[in-house]
């Protein structure tokens, strides 16, 4: 094939990629309206859009109002084109979705994790749960476009290796996204949580319109960022960029995961607030006393949580001071990056209106970032499905323009 064939092929590509995203973000449009938005001439647009119908990627879903001629004839995305698999493995937690074409989710499920179990029994788990998700969703598997991996890093995004996560102990140069596929037969893509989890807010949530969105992960364990440009990840110098959780907050404080001191996440994940209020309450008997505990390990994350939504004093200091860590950690993004947008996800924030709302309210208190009340700050509404929906994106991104 001639330079100029293969030209002709990638622009035709790119173009059908382009009307695809175009549909996906309007709905329910006319030919004539594409070509408007597209700037397409009418011809060219036809022979995209039939081309695309014969594929069976678009459908025609009805007619619209006339305007005095013929009714102009309504397009969208088929959402039987084809399916997806999403898989979020956490050191806890394995969570996997099959959805359609239009990420419409089938099916759902959880199952716990034992990471101590070692790396042949997690793959194994993850591959069974993959294939009766599948089954059960009653998708043949020949429609099945692609799977979508999340887990944690560090990672070769590339290669889809696991390079030694802090919370899986002894997966080391984990090969996980070749080792699924090829026990799956399915292709695989991989990516780490939160770019995962960013991509499925800038697809599925409220950031479509983003230029730069940066998504932090407050989880349980662990503090996670990303890093969003025109709707692809920056992952920088071997995946390596946006690692908030990892920014130093106090170089005196304790010991992180990583090796150094005083992290973000050290400082203010689930589990850091939860042992600052453990050590509170043991130094207050009076408090454990009017609680009716003799032991603060039965005061756990959802106890801390729960006395804060009741308006206990300490537990709501306690939420404002990892909210307070939080929000000055993103005060320094906005000085890095100055996103257009920021998001808040992950199961601790998920959980606590009280510390989404104190991180917002920290980081818009800095009054010397004229640009601030133009930066759109808020808690996803994707829930905990916005790490599996990330693999789905990874997965559909290959046929739309990004």
């Amino acid at each position: 094939m001639s330079i100029r064939n293969i030209n002709n092929e990638i622009m035709k590509e790119n173009n059908s990629k382009l009307v695809m995203d175009v549909i996906r973000h309007t709905k329910d449009i006319s030919r004539t309206e594409l070509a408007k938005k597209i700037g397409m001439t009418q011809a060219s647009l036809t022979n995209i859009v039939n081309d695309l119908i014969q594929k069976g990627f678009l459908v025609e879903t009805g007619e619209a109002e006339s305007n005095g001629g013929r009714r102009p004839i309504l397009l969208n995305i088929n959402s039987t084109a084809g399916y997806v698999v999403g898989i979020n493995l956490k050191a806890t937690e394995l969570c996997c979705i099959v959805t359609d074409f239009s990420a419409n989710i089938l099916i759902c499920e959880y199952e716990p994790v034992e990471i101590t179990r070692g790396v042949d029994a997690i793959l194994e788990q993850v591959i069974g749960m993959a294939n009766r998700c599948i089954a059960a969703s009653g998708v043949k598997k020949d429609d099945i476009l692609g799977v979508g991996l999340v887990s944690a890093g560090p990672y070769d995004y590339e290669s889809g290796v696991m390079i030694n996560p802090p919370n899986f102990m002894g997966w080391d140069n984990v090969r996980i996204k070749e080792i699924v596929s090829s026990a799956l037969d399915l292709p695989v893509s991989f990516e780490k949580e939160t770019p995962a989890a960013a991509l499925a807010e800038y697809w599925f949530g409220d950031a479509s319109r983003s230029r730069s969105l940066f998504l932090i992960s407050i989880f349980d364990v662990g503090i996670g960022g990303s890093l969003v440009l025109d709707g692809r990840v920056y992952h920088g110098f071997k995946g390596g960029a946006a690692e908030i959780g990892h920014m130093t907050i106090d170089p005196t404080g304790k010991q992180c995961a990583c090796g150094n001191f005083g992290c973000l996440e050290t400082m203010a994940d689930g589990r850091a607030t939860t042992e600052h209020y453990r050590r509170a309450l043991k130094l207050d008997h009076l408090e454990m006393q009017k609680l009716g505990i003799t032991d603060v390990s039965g005061a756990d994350l959802n106890f801390l949580i729960q006395r804060a939504q009741e308006g206990d004093d300490l537990c709501v200091r306690e939420l404002e001071r990892s909210a307070n860590y939080i929000g000055i950690a993103l005060q320094n993004v906005i000085q890095m990056y100055s996103p257009d947008t920021i998001v808040l996800a992950g199961e601790f924030v998920d959980n606590s209106d009280l510390l989404s709302e104190r991180i917002i309210r920290t980081v818009k208190a800095r009054h010397y970032f004229k640009h601030m009340p133009e930066i759109r700050i808020y808690k996803s509404k994707l829930g905990d499905t916005i790490f599996p929906l990330g693999g789905v994106a990874l997965v559909l991104q290959k046929y739309f323009k990004m």
